[in-house]
């Protein structure tokens, strides 16, 4: 019994659900916290000189302050991006889940929070407004204003980490493969040019036999 309860708790760990429940009751509660303290466009300063502060936003667009004026619109364009991303996300997490590493079930399910998240937002919060609760408002000023929120930001950390994954996996089997090519005189040959190096080298041995 208790190697199963270790086992079951093992892989738990190492699927990251954890981290998906663990952001997503973080960006929930700090969302309610927020809304029920402050009034819209209010701020606290955490950090001086707008390096961070609380700001509370109703943002009514699509997505990172993206969208249509009709906040309906905006509602049912991303309640339905978020479900595809959604439901893709978890088929694929359930087909392929042994053969994902770690690192990129992590990425996967910082994305899958920040999806979820804001999905709740748009279906939940405002039956009328169609709003989601923004409130971390980091380094604003002339050049930046972007007010986001926990989920805003597993979706971004999320996608760098899954790109930057991606860019290392990419220049590793590169390099594995260069360093697979076979080499004449320092220089790296192809394997149809080394065959016709050794072929030309069989040739010239053959007529030597001969000469002599």
């Amino acid at each position: 019994m208790k190697e199963k309860i270790i086992k079951a708790l093992k892989w738990f760990f190492r699927s990251y659900i954890w981290l998906f429940v663990l952001l997503l009751v973080i960006d929930i509660v700090t969302k309610q916290v927020v809304m029920h303290n402050m009034t819209e466009g209010q701020s606290i300063v955490l950090i001086p000189k707008d390096v961070l502060k609380i700001t509370l936003v109703f943002n009514r667009a699509a997505a990172f302050g993206i969208g249509f004026d009709n906040p309906a619109v905006n509602r049912w364009l991303y309640v339905g991006i978020a479900s595809l991303a959604t439901i893709c996300i978890v088929q694929y997490l359930i087909r392929k889940f042994k053969e994902i590493p770690l690192y990129v079930r992590a990425c996967l399910m910082l994305v899958l929070t920040g999806a979820v998240g804001n999905l709740i937002d748009r279906l939940f919060y405002s039956a009328s407004n169609y709003y989601v609760v923004d409130w971390i408002n980091f380094f604003d000023n002339a050049l930046w204003h972007w007010v986001f929120n926990i989920a805003d930001a597993g979706v971004v950390i999320g996608a760098f980490m899954l790109i930057g994954y991606i860019i290392y996996t990419e220049v590793k089997e590169y390099k594995a493969k260069k360093s697979s090519e076979p080499k004449t005189e320092g220089k790296v040959v192809s394997k149809t040019e080394q065959e016709k190096i050794d072929y030309l080298n069989e040739e010239k041995e053959e007529s030597e036999k001969v000469d002599n």
